[in-house]
């Protein structure tokens, strides 16, 4: 609108001077002057916290108000409508049908009818099929601008309600309906700013479901999915309303206690697992908590986690289905990272505790194995691997297991004959623990970059990812596709051959007409691009069958394979393959 402004303010000088024998030229060019000035001035408010407040638009209408003024007033110096400066009116009319609600469309429209009306009938000498004329058209502009108006407007609705969404599967567990690992991460970090600065209570309760991994192996997965959706409703309908619960793992909750003492958090804790032991299913569930708090004794993000996650262990070594609250029942507060956490991950990487898992990743077409995804799992814990990973940074070892991680897959798949996919965190890429690695590893390897930190020097990233093909003929994969904004940045900026959707996006495409829209956005990108589309998380045929019809050219997942310790061979066919529309 400003830049609008300036290019009206040029327009009416040049008109002034090719007219400077006209009468009022000097005040009207003072005028003009003068709404540059005042352009300036509002163009150095500060427009994003305007907007964002409920009564921002009330400014933008003000806006247009003066320049209906500011016309209004030079077309009066200039001899009223007949003169050609009510033209002006028709840009204030096309700007407010890119920038306003139908509502203000008619507004401003019918202030601009009224304000040509009363010049019109003050100027006598003029015939009424000019005013006539001059009405018409200005109304019929009017009229257009609010039909776009409303259009715009619908339009833009539309994509709010889809950004919404979006953001809804971007930061929503989608099996649980609870936050996921990275909205909780996100929120956990402001929540410990906040009650830094305050020096307000801030606690911490992390649950874990005893003997899941069981559980998923007697009854199977589809039972194991009930029982995280009947454990996540458990912990909604006991927690507050001011609580945070989120799904940070498998089979790992996390319960952020804002304005909640470490006594207090203990009690609401039992009554957390209390709730989920009484849940009516076909076999006893039950839940072992970790308890910390801040300001004491927990005083970081890393402590107030680790602390937790000491509880969690120490619960599950006491017979499970318990609360251990930090500090109490026998635990130690630890003195820094080196003890408890550290101990414990420093064993699995000595003793080799780490076994690598092979999932195949299939072409959409024909069912032809593309290669394998490499996952890890760690003999005797029912932690998740990203839960070992999590503690191995706490300890300063996290280059340390990623690259056990990738000795257990590199031991384990020799012999298979077509792509090797390895996850690797920029951390570790960037201090070069997984170079060590580099003069075993078969042909064929694509490292899978995960978002996992925040990268301030993507060229640096770049180059190391840049040598490891060099060196050994790696190429790039990017994981978690549609799970967040940083990897979107990973695609810019490292020119993958390879983009994995995320599970969130694939799951239920069948029906969600909003995440197939995403889906076929990011088919095009890949086009574009050069770059092969791989889709996560296949579990039923219907969501393979949408996979395929959205132009994805591969896909792994259980309906086609569970990771298995040995790969099958590459003439191997998935049974699950074969769906129907």
């Amino acid at each position: 609108g400003v830049w609008l402004t300036y290019g009206t303010a040029g327009v009416a000088w040049a008109y002034f001077a090719l007219t400077w024998d006209r009468p009022n030229r000097l005040l009207m060019s003072a005028l003009v002057a003068m709404t540059a000035i005042v352009s300036t001035l509002v163009r150095r408010l500060p427009m994003r916290s305007i907007l964002r407040h409920p009564r921002g638009v009330w400014l933008f209408y003000g806006w247009s108000v003066a320049i209906v003024g500011f016309v209004t007033a030079l077309s009066a110096l200039d001899g009223g409508p007949s003169s050609p400066i009510i033209v002006i009116y028709c840009l204030a009319l096309i700007y407010a049908a890119m920038a306003y609600p139908p509502s203000g469309m008619v507004w401003l429209g019918g202030t601009i009818a009224v304000v040509v009306a009363g010049m019109a009938a003050a100027t006598a000498q003029l015939d009424a099929g000019f005013i006539l004329f001059t009405a018409g058209a200005l109304a019929l502009v009017a009229t257009m601008c609010t039909l776009t108006a409303r259009n715009h407007w619908r339009q833009h609705e539309r994509q709010a309600a889809l950004v919404g969404r979006l953001d809804q599967m971007v930061y929503t567990d989608s099996l649980t309906g609870c936050l996921n690992h990275r909205a909780f991460h996100e929120r956990l970090r402001s929540a410990v700013d906040d009650a830094l600065r305050t020096e307000r209570p801030l606690s911490l309760a992390i649950a874990d479901i005893d003997e899941f991994r069981f559980i998923n192996d007697a009854r199977g997965h589809p039972h194991g999915d009930i029982v995280l959706q009947r454990v996540g409703e458990s912990l909604r309908a006991v927690a507050r309303e001011s609580d945070v619960i989120a799904r940070i793992g498998g089979e790992e909750f996390a319960i952020l206690l804002p304005d909640t003492t470490l006594e207090q958090a203990g009690r609401i804790a039992e009554r957390l697992r209390a709730h989920v032991g009484n849940l009516q299913l076909v076999h006893p569930v039950t839940i072992s908590i970790g308890v910390s708090s801040l300001p004491a004794p927990a005083g970081s993000v890393a402590a107030l986690l680790e602390q937790a996650d000491a509880g969690v262990y120490a619960a599950k070594r006491s017979g499970r289905d318990r609360v251990v609250v930090h500090g109490t029942s026998g635990l130690a507060t630890p003195a820094s990272p080196d003890d408890g956490v550290r101990a414990r991950v420093e064993r699995v990487i000595t003793d080799r505790l780490i076994r690598a898992r092979y999932q195949p990743i299939v072409s959409m077409a024909d069912g032809q194995i593309l290669g394998y995804e490499a996952l890890a799992r760690i003999d005797g814990s029912n932690l998740a691997p990203d839960r070992w990973l999590a503690m191995a940074e706490r300890a300063g070892l996290r280059g340390d297991m990623e690259a056990a991680m990738w000795d257990a897959a590199i031991a384990g798949g020799w012999d298979i004959d077509g792509l090797l996919f390895l996850n690797a965190s920029p951390l570790a890429l960037l201090t070069g623990a997984l170079w060590r690695c580099r003069n075993r590893l078969p042909s064929g390897v694509v490292i899978e970059v995960s978002e996992q930190h925040a990268i301030t020097d993507y060229q640096a990233l770049a180059r190391t990812l840049s040598e490891w093909a060099d060196a050994v003929g790696t190429q790039v994969a990017v994981d978690d596709m549609g799970s967040g904004h940083a990897n979107l940045r990973h695609v810019l900026n490292l020119a993958p051959r390879f983009l994995k959707l995320d599970r969130s996006l694939i799951e239920g495409l069948d029906v969600h007409s909003a995440r197939l829209a995403l889906v076929g956005s990011m088919v095009a990108f890949a086009e574009s691009t050069g770059a092969l589309l791989i889709a996560e998380g296949i579990e039923t045929p219907a969501e393979a069958e949408a996979v395929r019809a959205a132009g994805v050219a591969y896909g792994q997942g259980y309906l086609f394979a569970r990771p298995e310790p040995s790969p099958p061979p590459v003439h191997w066919r998935p049974a699950g393959f074969l769906v129907t529309g």
